[in-house]
């Protein structure tokens, strides 16, 4: 149950810059940038060419998602145990 916790918040972390171009590209539709390459390439430079600086905020989003990925999981294993 912890371990399922634990591999949704690191993928979730290692996915995190796809998110935040994800979200840049929802909050810009309709503008110049319709695709998600110029988008990374645009949030690349706007934190500075640094990877550190892509992955800001990646810590909360790793807290978000081990709580969500615990909760779901054991959700899940309640609910199995329980209609099993």
């Amino acid at each position: 149950m912890f371990l399922g916790a634990i591999l949704g918040a690191c993928i979730s972390t290692l996915f995190f810059p796809i998110n935040v171009v994800k979200t840049k590209m929802q909050a810009e539709m309709g503008t110049k940038y319709d695709n998600f390459f110029k988008i990374l390439k645009v949030v690349w430079i706007e934190r500075n060419y640094s990877l550190k600086e892509v992955y800001r905020g990646a810590q909360l989003n790793f807290i978000r998602s081990l709580l969500a990925w615990g909760i779901t999981n054991a959700t899940f294993e309640y609910m199995r145990r329980w209609y099993t």
